[in-house]
């Protein structure tokens, strides 16, 4: 008999809100290998957000690369460490010496088009990471605002900064933005990395350690409020594409589900945050027609 494609989180909420029958429709899209047709695309992409585990709590981070930087084959993808822009965050060189599974998604903003890869990531070398694949899919465009957007050495050369509590600032760049990333897991199936969009003021932030934002519809897989129904910690990252940032947030989470489970909240308590550079300047964007 063959395993399910979804563990019993993911189960839970697809029956809480009536969404089992187009999740089981939906599930084929989930492969053991990255579809061919998706080799190319990879090659030309330049950003890898990655979820992680370090030191027992959950960071989504950035990894970003001259195009040409990854390369892929069926089962497996490969990250040349010397052609990315600036050097690779330690607690994804950790996860990588420990051989640890993480969870992949790598956008193309100008196109709308998404791809979810999920595996083990090791480090052979000092020049080369490469991410063992144990599934992917792609994603629709829905709530992916358009941008152009230009890689560049004059981003400011942020310090990384650390801190528990966010400051007003911090709040204010969540409040007003249009996109974020999300790191949960599954303590045996693994970790997912997915895109979150909306149109500004979609994120709340209520106090200096709160985060609070909605769920859209979609797909039904439900990866993302499956995985929180089973582990409690998750990892955010905010991209700031006026400034040339990034906020990786560390803390917990919990769902609550309104009217019939069709009006979903997630809320974030912030543990730990770090603000990081991320060497890509915004030219232009149009937010996603399907944003509610």
């Amino acid at each position: 008999m063959s395993m399910d494609p979804f563990h019993e989180g993911e189960r839970r909420v697809q029956r809480r809100v009536g969404g089992t029958e187009e999740a089981d429709r939906n599930s084929p899209m989930i492969s053991p290998y990255i579809p061919a047709g998706a080799i190319p695309f990879l090659q030309q992409q330049s950003l890898l957000v990655l979820a992680v585990l370090d030191k027992g709590a959950m960071w989504c981070l950035p990894v970003a690369g001259k195009a040409g930087w990854m390369a892929a084959s069926r089962d497996t993808l490969y990250l040349d460490l010397e052609q990315t822009i600036d050097p690779v965050d330690e607690r994804i060189l950790r996860a990588a010496e420990d051989r640890q599974l993480v969870g992949g998604v790598v956008l193309d903003f100008a196109t709308r088009r998404r791809l979810r890869v999920n595996g083990r990531l090791e480090k052979p070398s000092d020049k080369l990471m490469v991410l063992s694949v144990a599934e992917a899919y792609p994603n629709c465009p829905k709530y992916i605002t358009q941008r152009a957007l230009a890689w560049s050495k004059d981003a400011p050369a942020h310090a990384l900064l650390e801190g528990e509590s966010l400051t007003r600032e911090q709040r204010d760049a969540f409040e007003k933005t249009d996109v974020f990333f999300i790191a949960t897991q599954h303590p045996e199936r693994g970790l997912d990395a997915s895109h979150r969009g909306g149109n500004p003021g979609f994120v709340v932030s209520p106090s200096d350690r709160t985060i609070r934002f909605p769920d859209y519809a979609g797909n039904n897989l439900f990866n993302t409020l499956g995985n929180l129904e089973i582990d409690a910690r998750v990892g955010l990252l905010l991209p700031d594409f006026n400034n040339g940032t990034a906020l990786a947030i560390s803390g917990t989470a919990s769902v609550s589900y309104e009217d019939q489970g069709r009006a979903r909240w997630t809320t974030v308590t912030v543990q730990r945050w770090t603000q990081m550079r991320l060497p890509v300047l915004e030219k232009a964007r149009q937010l996603s027609p399907f944003n509610p």
